[in-house]
């Protein structure tokens, strides 16, 4: 409704190509709204740092990772950072990166201790990185904070496109 609105209202077709990414499962269109997005506004952090993570979505941890650095470079103190840094560590999930996949998760729980998108990832980075103590103690945090998680059921809907991708997640949630 908000872009019915106005169709050139940067921050509303951001959340649109958010949702439409990750609920909707369309990162190949939500690209195309973010880069509209941009190109109203090309200083949006936050359309940036959304932006990112779509990429990952889609298996581009390299394109990703260019559009983090305009995040912190547009807005380094933004109190949303703590989501960008989850973003961050899914981004080197996903090009197989597993140690600076923790670096970055483990600098969004300091921040957000009980994120549970953090938890999810930090403790399948531990896994996947060989770190099986690790892994368990954030799994039983995990579930501490969300007692009807099921990787099945979040593997079902995480929208990574590339099966390697979700393949690798299940497997060290599973791990974990």
């Amino acid at each position: 409704h908000a872009i019915e609105l106005d169709p050139e209202d940067p921050f509303a077709l951001a959340v649109a190509a958010h949702i439409l990414s990750f609920r909707g499962k369309n990162p190949e269109e939500a690209i195309y709204l973010f880069e509209k997005a941009l190109a109203l506004n090309h200083n949006s952090a936050f359309a940036w740092g959304l932006s990112a993570l779509t990429l990952a979505y889609l298996g581009r941890p390299d394109e990703a990772n260019e559009r983090l650095q305009n995040v912190w470079r547009l807005n380094p103190f933004d109190p949303l950072n703590f989501y960008f840094w989850i973003v961050a560590g899914i981004v080197e999930f996903v090009a197989g990166r597993y140690q600076e996949a923790i670096v970055w998760l483990r600098k969004s729980r300091r921040a957000s201790p009980r994120f549970l998108a953090c938890l999810r990832m930090l403790a399948a980075a531990l896994a996947a990185s060989g770190d099986e103590a690790g892994a368990r103690q954030v799994a039983e945090e995990l579930l501490a904070n969300d007692p009807t998680f099921r990787v099945s059921n979040f593997i079902s809907w995480y929208p990574l496109r590339r099966p390697d991708d979700l393949a690798r997640l299940k497997k060290a949630l599973l791990a974990a």
